[in-house]
């Protein structure tokens, strides 16, 4: 649907070629379409857009007209053969979804009725975008309500052990995470004890002892609430090699007649940052986790 919207937008501003650019609230890229030329992503998943359009109407929503006379022999070759652009931002109320934008018009510069005209159609692909969001967001919550419900069913049908490995499985994949884990805390020495993990050198992980956290990341473990973390790494929570975790998800659980545990849910570093509802729904299934841990039988205090 998106690239019949973009197509129409190209034919209906008279340009040779045209993008539409999504991004999530944290900037990432989540849909680039490209009619008329190659899609303009490196190999690295970086977006480049002539004159790098898409992040002048990002920083500035409004629509921006530009052009680049004489350029058709290539004489500014990072634009290729763009000698005009008119963009405009895709935006639903005061959010900014992201770009449509529209190269080389047919008579050689873009006018206000080509600008008018392209923003009808970027409210049509806001429209449709936003429409795509609410669909994914009803299909991601209705995994995790029927996840949920395998993970309850195996709390009462399997061991501790059991429970806990189905359900960091199932959160690595419901998260879109590179690593789940949860962990106890010694009351004694302080020390991480890896009870359950999955994703990134999990068989090195099982069962191990950690190292006591810094004092940084001691501060997180002790929160009562589930936070975001931009950073593993820079709070202190080195629990692979040096450099490995990105962005990540803390939830504290409790339990009578067990050690204080965290639940730790984490990317690798460079990926995009969980959100607000990552946090929300991931709280959510944790609860079973804790249930877990209060019927379990008591282990040895640590």
């Amino acid at each position: 649907m998106l690239r019949r919207l973009v197509t129409a937008a190209v034919d209906a501003g008279g340009a040779d070629s045209g993008a539409l650019a999504l991004f999530s609230p944290k900037g990432a890229v989540t849909n680039f379409v490209s009619v008329g030329r190659p899609e303009q992503v490196d190999t690295t998943g970086t977006l480049d857009s002539p004159l790098g359009i898409v992040d002048l109407v990002l920083d500035n929503p409004r629509p921006i007209r530009l052009s680049v006379p004489g350029n058709a022999s290539g004489s500014v070759p990072e634009l290729r053969t763009v000698e005009s652009i008119l963009g405009v931002p895709v935006a639903v109320g005061d959010e900014v979804l992201g770009c449509l934008y529209l190269c080389n018009h047919e008579s050689g510069l873009f006018s206000d009725r080509d600008e008018r005209i392209l923003e009808e159609w970027a409210l049509a692909a806001a429209l449709a975008a936003d429409h795509g969001r609410v669909l994914a967001e009803v299909r991601r919550r209705r995994d995790w309500t029927a996840i949920s419900a395998e993970v309850a069913s195996a709390l009462v049908t399997s061991t501790d052990s059991e429970a806990m490995d189905l359900f960091t499985d199932r959160l690595l994949g419901l998260t879109g995470a590179d690593f789940v884990a949860l962990l106890q805390v010694s009351q004694v020495t302080g020390s991480l004890v890896v009870s359950a993990v999955r994703g990134l050198e999990e068989e090195d992980l099982d069962a191990a002892v950690l190292a006591v956290p810094g004092t940084r990341a001691r501060g997180i473990f002790e929160g009562r609430h589930p936070i975001l973390i931009d950073d593993c790494v820079e709070v202190g929570l080195s629990i692979l090699r040096e450099g490995a975790l990105g962005p990540g998800m803390v939830i504290p659980l409790t339990a009578p007649s067990r050690a204080v545990s965290i639940l730790l849910v984490a990317r690798s570093s460079g990926a995009p940052p969980f959100g607000g509802t990552d946090l929300e729904m991931t709280a959510d299934f944790a609860e079973l986790a804790t249930v877990a841990l209060a019927l379990a039988t008591p282990h040895a205090a640590l």
